[in-house]
């Protein structure tokens, strides 16, 4: 079962489904309440991939207002890009949620990645 995430994007190649293979590319960033934040290792600030936690508290808001409020607080206005849908499975969720578990704060570890099983 494949989930979806916003994706903020610039390169065409960031189009195809996410797998484990991808996980490497990416870099944890931060993180909230809802979603952990992901940032693409050759891309930086220009890819940016939100990711939902399994165990939901408030709704997420919409990705242009996200946007605009948490990805411009975290990275400067002036990244910020058009964000779309981006397919990725649970091998995808489930190695990324392994390469971040050393930088996620104590705290915030508990709150897995949904990886939609």
């Amino acid at each position: 079962r494949r989930r979806e995430t916003q994706h903020s994007r610039r390169s065409s190649r960031m189009a195809a489904p996410l797998s484990a293979a991808d996980a490497a590319d990416w870099e944890y960033l931060g993180e909230g309440g809802v979603h952990i934040i992901l940032r693409h290792r050759d891309a930086g600030a220009n890819a940016v991939l939100r990711l939902r936690k399994a165990r939901q508290r408030p709704e997420a808001p919409p990705a242009d207002l996200y946007a605009r409020r948490v990805i411009a607080s975290l990275l400067g206005a002036q990244y910020l890009s058009p964000t779309c849908p981006v397919l990725v499975g649970p091998d995808f969720l489930t190695a990324v949620a392994r390469s971040i578990e050393g930088v996620r704060a104590p705290h915030r570890s508990p709150d897995r990645l949904d990886a939609g099983n």
